[in-house]
């Protein structure tokens, strides 16, 4: 988009630069005001709206980066993307199998479960292992930045709503038709 907006190549590279500067700080507002402030040098006016839209709309989701990297927090979604292919979408895909939305999220919990090592818990107990608010940092468990209060557990008695039990017994065993 950079090379729609500006008017050659050192152009785009120092609008860019500039541009990223300010949302890897997470001063979003501050790119805005650069963006718009590039207006009169523009190629382009069409793609700047656009960009300007896009930071815009998309404002409370852009994160400090900065911040999250020496923290250590992740960035991007590469382990989520990873976590699906191995919980669910390896069993999912293949020849003549369908899914729908509320078998697709049964079945994450139950592999979730499995995986986690609560499946016997939940079974004979109907417990789920309880879940953390908090975010994992070096290996420590730490509230997130944002909470003022400290670490609080979920409550194990809880119990998800899954729709297609394995009558107790483990779907790695290839009992369960889920």
């Amino acid at each position: 988009m950079g090379s729609r907006i500006c008017r050659g190549h050192l152009a785009k590279e120092r609008f860019l630069l500039q541009v990223q500067r300010r949302l890897w700080r997470g001063d979003v507002e501050g790119a805005c005001a650069y963006v718009e402030a590039y207006r009169p040098q523009a190629r382009n006016t069409e793609k700047l709206e656009e960009l300007l839209a896009y930071l815009r709309a998309r404002r409370e989701f852009l994160p400090n980066y900065r911040q999250r990297y020496i923290t250590r927090q992740y960035i991007g979604s590469g382990h989520t993307e990873k976590l699906n292919d191995l919980l669910v979408a390896r069993r999912q895909k293949g020849q003549g199998r369908h899914w729908s939305q509320e078998t697709s999220d049964a079945l994450a919990a139950l592999r979730t479960l499995l995986l986690n090592g609560g499946w016997d818990r939940y079974w004979q107990q109907r417990q789920v292992l309880p879940l953390l608010a908090c975010i994992a940092v070096d290996g420590r468990i730490a509230p997130p930045a944002s909470a003022s209060k400290p670490c609080v557990r979920g409550d194990p008695h809880t119990a998800p709503q899954i729709p297609y039990p394995c009558h107790g017994r483990s779907p790695t065993k290839g009992s369960c038709g889920v």
